[in-house]
Parts: C-alpha cells; sequence; structure tokens
C-alpha cells in the first residue's frame, strides 16, 4: 500500500510585464511570471481588466481589447490550493490619433465643404 502526497509550492512573487498605454481598438497584452512555482500547472491566473471584463486560466499571457478611451485598474491573481499572490496597477488607453481625410485633387465635393466649414467659422 502506497500513499502518494503532492505539495503545491506556496506562491511567492508575482511579476508583471506591464504595456504601454495602448490604442483604442488595439489589443492589450498582459503578462505574469510567478515564483516559488516549479511544476505545472504552476497556479490559476486569474484577470480583471478594470472595465468589467475578467478572464481565468492557466496561461500566464493574456490579452485584452478595451472599449473605451480611459484608466483602467486591472488586477491580476495568481492561486493554488496553498496560497494566492494579487497585484494591480493602471492601464491607459488612449484614442486614436483623428486626421483630417485626404482631399483628391480634381474632387470639387471636398472642396466646396471645405469653403462652407471656412465660411461658418467667420
Amino acid at each position: 500500500f502506497e500513499i502518494v502526497l503532492m505539495v503545491e509550492p506556496v506562491l511567492t512573487a508575482l511579476d508583471l510585464v506591464l504595456p504601454p498605454p495602448t490604442l483604442l481598438g488595439q489589443g492589450t497584452s498582459f503578462e505574469v511570471a510567478l515564483e516559488g512555482t516549479d511544476a505545472s500547472p504552476a497556479a490559476n491566473i486569474t484577470w480583471d481588466f478594470g472595465d468589467g471584463t475578467t478572464a481565468a486560466g492557466m496561461g500566464a499571457a493574456v490579452t485584452h481589447t478595451y472599449p473605451r478611451v480611459g484608466t483602467f485598474t486591472v488586477s491580476v491573481t495568481a492561486s493554488n490550493n496553498v496560497s494566492a499572490i494579487q497585484r494591480t496597477f493602471s492601464q491607459i488607453v488612449q484614442g486614436a490619433l483623428c486626421l483630417p481625410p485626404a482631399v483628391v485633387m480634381g474632387d470639387t465635393t471636398a472642396a466646396r465643404v471645405a469653403t462652407r466649414i471656412d465660411t461658418l467659422q467667420l
């Protein structure tokens, strides 16, 4: 008769690879690295992206697309049967640069619109 006892490691640190500010509509990649984990599966990773969206699973990397511009408080928790560790940080989502439409030579509609806008601003 043999008893096998599996002991999970205590999670001692959760390191983040923080993304730079993201443009609206683009995916934001987040990644964590755990210390105190020497066997897989190491821990369950749970994300709260600060916009009402969450994700959970065993992966240390995740991508999220934010629905609006703003600063979001992101929380990530790593847990196993013997310990849990959490980190919180801010993620900035910026609006895309808005450029005026290009005017094509010979396009009189664009010229009339530009003239009308100039007239309204006087």
